[in-house]
């Protein structure tokens, strides 16, 4: 029999059949089909409503161009907030904003949380987003996506304490984005400028040891070759011109000192008569020539010979007797020849002591010219340390002025900056749960699952039900049928279900006020809020 049944089960039904058949399973539709839907209704009704509170900060260029001043902050936007968000999403700082603005508070008797996971329950509360817009890049001139702006956000079942909480996070992130730029800009001159003064003390040692070097080198100088060599071609000059005026002078002392050894150093005296007179010396040569050409004609005994002899022994006497010995040049062209002569002698001297020191300036010159190559080599590697440390010291007070524009840029707030373009408001509508889609999908399931219970109980039921089930078990069509006849105790019944039914309502609903007047919200609020949507 069971075999025919489910035979008979699995044909194909009319569709008075099925009418029939929920007829007679509409009990177990509605109670399974009640139990889904209070279940959902309950679940929409009693899930905490989650309000969200939400600001949008701006990333403003800066007001001087790039081209004039460029900041000490390179990296991209996003860069800079994912960095801020690092420094900001610290288990102290959620810690802080915890404990400052109560959240989280457990239960009466329950410990407070570990920090660690405040902090997972505030990040996973707390979202950033990024606002990204299609740009021209000015450098390359291909579009690019760049970030212009970005939102924090924070949840709570609290739309004050959503709000508060967005309030804080905006500030921090603010706040972060000034002191981080302004510490970087100050630290980049700070250093800068540490590496500019050290560099600074090393140029001024190397110029003293480029100075010390000069003053031990002086003369052996790279820059100096040149000098050096025109002086000892100049000086070999002047020593040939001094050396040839040497030789001129010395020719012109000995034509001088032949002519003077034929003029007499004395001129005649011409007296008031006319007589000229000569001097002792004069006569006494001109005795002493007469004497010698009278021998040659006299004997000795000669009365003029011994004349002259006895003259020229007394002039003699005379002369040594009264000391002057020989008498001072007076003849003018022997005076005029003799002051030629000394003067002769002291050009002479002039010009040796002037060879002398032409000779040592033409040696201290070549001796310059032979140190010159070692002194190069060493001058030139200090000259090459003292001009890659000057270019350097020149290329750091650059970057320090332009560090220092940087810093002011970032104290005078001139830089790109974030901007609160839409600060947090106090959210009015919960983002979750959708009560109205949780309660349309409980009705739903309430249906299916109703469906689905009858369905279930139809087919594990091994009662017949109706003729064709009876034809299908005996395997012919009732001669009659006789309609089923309710009698009293079938109305009882039915009186009795229909009784506990309205009590599990009334029970259920008053479980469910109940439960949202101490669970959810007041019921007062309630009726408030349905009297202001109705408004």
């Amino acid at each position: 029999m069971n075999t025919a049944l489910m035979e008979y089960q699995e044909d194909s039904k009319s569709l008075s059949e099925y009418l029939v058949i929920f007829k007679r399973r509409r009990w177990h539709f509605l109670i399974a089909s009640a139990a889904v839907f209070i279940v959902a209704a309950l679940l929409a009704l009693s899930w905490p409503a989650t309000y969200r509170s939400t600001a949008t900060i701006l990333i403003e260029e800066q007001e001087i161009p790039r081209e004039m001043v460029q900041s000490t902050i390179t990296s991209f936007a996003a860069q800079r907030i994912q960095v801020i968000t690092q420094r900001i999403m610290t288990v102290d700082t959620i810690t802080d904003i915890v404990e400052r603005l109560g959240l989280y508070q457990p239960e009466e008797g329950d410990a407070m949380p570990p920090r660690t996971a405040l902090a997972e329950r505030f990040s996973s509360d707390m979202a950033l987003d990024l606002v990204s817009a299609e740009v021209i890049d000015p450098r390359s001139g291909r579009a690019t996506e760049a970030t212009i702006a970005f939102t924090l956000s924070f949840e709570s079942e609290n739309p004050l304490t959503a709000q508060n909480v967005a309030n804080e996070l905006v500030t921090l992130y603010l706040n972060e984005n000034l002191r981080t730029r302004a510490e970087k800009a100050e630290s980049t001159a700070a250093f800068i400028g540490a590496e500019a003064s050290a560099l600074n003390d090393e140029l001024l040692k190397l110029e003293t040891e480029l100075s010390q070097f000069k003053e031990i080198n002086e003369g052996s100088l790279p820059e100096l070759y040149q000098y050096n060599l025109s002086t000892v071609e100049r000086t070999d000059n002047e020593l040939s011109i001094v050396t040839r005026r040497l030789q001129e002078l010395e020719k012109r002392k000995i034509e001088i000192a032949s002519e003077l050894t034929r003029l007499p150093k004395t001129a005649p005296v011409l007296l008031p008569t006319g007589e000229m007179v000569l001097s002792d010396a004069d006569r006494l040569r001109a005795l002493q020539s007469e004497y010698r050409n009278k021998a040659t004609l006299y004997h000795n005994s000669h009365p003029d010979m011994v004349s002259l002899r006895e003259e020229i022994q007394l002039l003699k006497a005379t002369m040594q007797g009264d000391g002057t010995g020989e008498r001072a040049a007076d003849n003018p062209a022997y005076v005029l020849l003799q002051n030629q002569l000394k003067s002769l002698e002291a050009e002479k001297v002039a010009l040796l002591g002037q060879q002398k020191d032409l000779q040592e300036k033409k040696t201290r010159f070549e001796n310059y010219i032979l140190k010159a190559p070692e002194v190069e080599k060493d001058y030139q590697a200090l000259l090459r340390d003292y001009n890659n440390a000057t270019a350097k010291y020149q290329e750091l007070k650059a970057k320090q002025r332009e560090a220092e524009l940087a810093e002011n840029l970032e104290l005078e707030r001139k830089s790109e900056r974030f901007v609160l373009v839409e600060p947090p408001l106090l959210p009015l509508d919960p983002i979750s749960p959708n009560r109205q889609a949780i309660i349309f999908l409980g009705l739903i399931l309430a249906a299916a699952a109703g469906v689905g219970i009858a369905i279930l109980a139809d087919v594990m039921d091994d009662a017949i039900y109706g003729e064709k089930q009876l034809g299908a078990v005996v395997g012919s069509p009732p001669l009659v049928v006789i309609p089923y006849l309710n009698n009293s105790q079938d109305f009882e019944r039915r009186s009795r279900q229909i009784k506990r039914l309205l009590i599990a309502v009334a029970v259920t609903g008053l479980v469910f006020v109940i439960y949202m007047h101490f669970f959810v919200k007041p019921l007062d609020v309630i009726f408030f809020m349905i009297l202001n949507k109705l408004a």
